[in-house]
């Protein structure tokens, strides 16, 4: 909305909503936000076709940018950045002016680095500006003109929901069902011992239900080995294709079912959002280790939960705000059991530890863990030092626990 962008909402689990008795004014909601609100139900498609024809109906539309009071600090260095971008035509072809100089209050590296290369000297300009409003900023609120911003956007949002958008027909403070789970699964002390449970019966389940298809496999492929191995004349040719494609073959497909109910439990751990609360309850072990609290979704992603892959882990870390934590992920993602080790480690599992397939599996990932974290520990300790950002962002948590270049690895 603030970049003057043609705009429609639309406002997905309806029907979860009703069942919780919330009631949503969607005319109001609409009217107040001067853009179109569609209630949609994406599971079942319900509301789509609403949606898609709003949409098309918005294109070509030029509204308005929506202007926002940042207050006084940050309204006065906007308009001051406004007028130069403004006068000067800055990154005039891509974005509103106003918009822009929030995007380098907010130090988005993207516009600055688009900015530097249209237009080094105006860009130094609005570098001035916004170091000067930063130290301002620092020494009378203590905080960052980027947490300003987040606040004052969610007081936005805010007074637009105390206006009778939204209400509720039962006690919007009473537990849902969720909220119950949550208190049991996220608990300090009974969360860790349930994690573990949770890895242990993925690997349980993943071994012990796998066990009858990878012997029916191996019995098979057995059977035509030696069915080969009678027909076959003796000679080069019926070694390639006894011991070479079917032995080979044979081999490694006889532990795909064991990885396709490898893949089923982790999913379906996804889909019940234990990964997400998983994630929440790692976040201040996370911070002992200097990592930030979203880079266990990275860790995740890479094969934290065995069967991930690097590459959307690592694509993962885009999302971590400080270049030093961003870096500290990436150089210990791959310490995970990833899709292509997951095979390698199930296949030496099984043959050497038949007895013991789920407890050893166990002990591997929590081996990958303990790894990655002591290694980002040492990482944040000498050569990536600096503050932690924390995983909720507002004015009172904004500021790094500890300045630039003196982190200590148990704040």
């Amino acid at each position: 909305m603030e970049m003057g962008l043609p705009v429609c909402i639309a406002l997905n689990m309806m029907d979860v909503a009703r069942k919780r008795g919330i009631e949503i004014d969607i005319q109001k909601l609409s009217s107040l936000l001067n853009l179109p609100v569609v209630p949609i139900v994406a599971r079942d498609g319900k509301g789509k076709q609403d949606l898609m024809e709003r949409v098309s109906g918005a294109l070509g539309q030029t509204p308005q940018p929506l202007r926002i009071s940042y207050g006084r600090d940050l309204d006065a260095a906007l308009d001051e950045m406004e007028a130069l971008i403004r006068s000067a035509g800055f990154l005039a072809h891509r974005y509103d002016p106003r918009w822009t100089a929030l995007k380098y209050l907010e130090n988005d590296q993207q516009v600055m680095d688009l900015g530097y290369g249209e237009d080094k000297v105006l860009a130094m300009k609005l570098d001035a500006v916004v170091q000067k409003v930063k130290i301002h900023i620092a020494h009378t609120l203590d905080t960052h003109p980027e947490g300003l911003i987040a606040d004052h956007r969610y007081g936005y949002v805010n007074s637009v929901l105390k206006q009778g958008v939204i209400r509720f027909h039962q006690d919007e403070n009473r537990l849902q069902l969720s909220d119950k789970i949550d208190r049991v699964l996220t608990n300090r002390f009974l969360g860790p011992v349930i994690m573990v449970a949770m890895l242990m019966a993925l690997y349980q389940f993943t071994f012990t239900l796998s066990a009858a298809p990878v012997a029916w496999l191996e019995g098979f492929f057995g059977w035509v080995s030696a069915t080969a191995d009678q027909v076959l004349p003796d000679g080069m040719m019926k070694s390639l294709l006894v011991s070479g494609i079917i032995d080979g073959v044979g081999g490694v497909l006889g532990f795909v079912p064991l990885i396709m109910f490898m893949f089923f439990g982790i999913a379906f751990l996804e889909d019940t959002g234990y990964l997400a609360r998983m994630s929440f309850m790692l976040d201040r072990i996370f911070r002992m280790f200097g990592l930030h609290g979203s880079s266990v979704m990275a860790f995740i992603v890479s094969g934290g939960i065995a069967g991930g892959c690097a590459v959307p882990g690592v694509m993962a870390a885009r999302t971590l705000k400080s270049p030093k934590e961003r870096l500290a992920t990436l150089l210990t993602v791959p310490f995970m059991n990833c899709g292509a080790k997951l095979p390698v480690f199930a296949l030496l599992t099984a043959a050497f530890f038949a007895e013991s397939q789920a407890e050893v599996m166990l002990l591997i990932t929590l081996i990958s863990w303990m790894g990655a974290l002591l290694v980002a520990w040492l990482l944040r300790s000498t050569l990536i030092r600096g503050g932690i950002h924390p995983l909720c962002h507002g004015t009172a948590a904004l500021p790094d626990a500890h300045p630039e270049g003196a982190f200590h690895p148990y704040p």
